[in-house]
C-alpha cells in the first residue's frame, strides 16, 4: 500500500517538471522571438564585437550601413572591405582610431564618435555618429565591444552644403573672401614648411563705377560673372585659387610660384578679360571693359607675416590703377 502511494507521489512529480520545463522552453522561445522581433525593429544599427573572434552579431540596420552581404557576419574587417572608415575630414581612418580598437585599448566607453564607412566603388561614404561601450569577462579585461550607430549622412550632407555657401560667392559662383582667408592660411603654412615661394595677384575692374552708373547694376552683375569665369577658364593649374575680395575686385594665390610665374598668369589674365570687348564708354583708355593687377611674391619664413603679403599686392594694385589701369605692376617697381 505504501509502494502504490510513493508511485503515484513520484508520477505527480514527473509530470510537474515536465510541465515546468515545457512552460521554461515556451518562454524561452518568447523571448527568442521577442529578442528577434528587436533586433529586427531597432532603427538603430548594433553590432557586436568580440576581441578574439571579431564580430560575433549584427542587426539588419548595422548589415545595411557597413555593406556586408546577407549571412554570417564577417570575422575581422580584412574579409570585408567595406569596413574601411574615414574621418570627419574625409581622410581614411588608421585603424588604430577605428572606434573598437579605441574602446579595447583604453577600456572606456565611447561617446558620440563621428566616422564615415567607405563601402568602396562608386557608393558615396556613409556617416554614422558611433557609441561604443565595454564589456568585462571574467578576469575583469575588455572581451567584447557593442556598438551602436545612427545614419547621419543626410546630415552630413546638409551641414557641407551649409558650409560650401557660406565659402561660395553667390554671384559669381567663386570661392569668398572668407574662404580665401582659410586656403592662405593653410598655403602660407606649406610655403613656410618645405620653403617654397608664394604669390598672390590682386585684381580690380576698372572703372567699375561708372560702369554701373552708365549700364546699371544688372549689367554691372552680368559684367562681374563673365569676367570672374573667363579669369577662371585661363588658369592652367588646379592649385591656383581665384576668389573674390569683396564688390569688384578678386585675388588670386598663386603656390610655389615665383614673382616670374605670377607676372606671366597675370598678364594672361589682363589680355583675356581685355579680348571679351564687353563695351564699357565710360572707360577712356580701351572703351571696354577692362582689369588691372598688383603681384607680389615672397618666400615666407617663420616670423613673416601673411598680412604683409596682401599689403605689397594691394599696393601694387594701388599703383597699377594709378598710372593709367589696365597693366600689371609688381610690387617695389
Amino acid at each position: 500500500m505504501m509502494e502504490d502511494v510513493h508511485s503515484a507521489d513520484h508520477g505527480h512529480d514527473v509530470n510537474r517538471l515536465i510541465q515546468e520545463l515545457t512552460a521554461c522552453r515556451v518562454a524561452l522561445e518568447n523571448v527568442d522571438a521577442l529578442q528577434q522581433t528587436f533586433w529586427k525593429t531597432l532603427r538603430v544599427g548594433v553590432a557586436i564585437h568580440d576581441a578574439e573572434t571579431g564580430v560575433v552579431a549584427r542587426n539588419d540596420v548595422a548589415r545595411q550601413l557597413l555593406g556586408i552581404a546577407d549571412g554570417p557576419a564577417p570575422r575581422t574587417p580584412s574579409e570585408n572591405p567595406a569596413w574601411r572608415l574615414a574621418r570627419e575630414d574625409g581622410s581614411e581612418m588608421p585603424r588604430e582610431e577605428y572606434p573598437v580598437n579605441i574602446v579595447l585599448r583604453t577600456g572606456r566607453t565611447l561617446d558620440n564618435y563621428i566616422v564615415g564607412i567607405i563601402r568602396g566603388g562608386e557608393d558615396p561614404i556613409a556617416w554614422v555618429l558611433v557609441n561604443a561601450a565595454p564589456v568585462a569577462g571574467g578576469n575583469g579585461g575588455v572581451t567584447r565591444v557593442v556598438v551602436t550607430f545612427v545614419d547621419i549622412s543626410e546630415r552630413m550632407q546638409v551641414e557641407e552644403r551649409l558650409r560650401l555657401l557660406a565659402e561660395k560667392d553667390a554671384l559669381t559662383e567663386l570661392p569668398n573672401r572668407r574662404a580665401f582667408g582659410d586656403i592662405l592660411d593653410r598655403e602660407w603654412r606649406l610655403a613656410v614648411r618645405y620653403n617654397l615661394p608664394v604669390s598672390l595677384v590682386m585684381i580690380d575692374i576698372d572703372f567699375f563705377k561708372a560702369y554701373n552708373d552708365q549700364y546699371g547694376h544688372l549689367a554691372g552683375d552680368e559684367c562681374l560673372i563673365r569676367v570672374s569665369g573667363t579669369m577662371v577658364n585661363a588658369l592652367r593649374r588646379p592649385t591656383d585659387f581665384l576668389a573674390r575680395y569683396g564688390g569688384e575686385e578678386f585675388v588670386l594665390l598663386l603656390q610655389n610660384t615665383d614673382i616670374n610665374g605670377a607676372v606671366t598668369i597675370a598678364e594672361e589674365l589682363r589680355e583675356c578679360v581685355e579680348k571679351l570687348q564687353i563695351p564699357h564708354a565710360g572707360s577712356p583708355a580701351t572703351g571696354c571693359v577692362t582689369i588691372s593687377l598688383g603681384v607680389a611674391q615672397t618666400s615666407p619664413k617663420r616670423d613673416a607675416r601673411i598680412s604683409e603679403l596682401l599689403l605689397d599686392a594691394d599696393n601694387a594694385l594701388y599703383r597699377a590703377k594709378y598710372l593709367g589701369k589696365n597693366q600689371v605692376v609688381v610690387a617695389g617697381e
